[in-house]
């Protein structure tokens, strides 16, 4: 049996990054279906610049997994760089994390935070 050779990562080697998908990568039109507009200003942009730094982009949504198909489309139609897509994140209404970049809108301040 061949033995496999285990590096450990370090911390700051771990380039996921989670980014959640209404009212960070576009807004939506609301009830009843919160189809999703154009992408904000600057956020295609900013994930083809994280995406070119290494980073390994995770779209999440507490959109049903029924929405799954169409985040996908509409991530592919705008060249949105998403290694992986969850739906229905946990339901909290707010979350606490020591790694938490808060996005206001301004695309650059996260590029800023993450040296990019």
């Amino acid at each position: 049996m061949k033995k496999f050779n285990w590096t450990p990562i370090i911390n700051d080697e771990i380039k996921w990054l989670g980014i959640d998908f209404d009212d960070v990568v576009c807004s939506n039109n609301g009830l009843p279906n919160f189809e999703p507009n154009e992408p904000f200003p600057g956020a295609v942009e900013a994930l083809q610049k994280l995406d070119a730094a290494g980073y390994k982009i995770i779209i999440y949504t507490a959109r049903h997994w029924a929405d799954y198909k169409n985040l996908e489309e509409y991530c592919l139609y705008y060249k949105i760089p998403a290694r992986r897509i969850i739906c229905g994140k946990p339901l909290f209404k707010w979350i606490v994390d020591d790694k938490n970049i808060e996005f206001d809108g301004d695309w650059d301040y996260v590029l800023r935070k993450l040296g990019v």
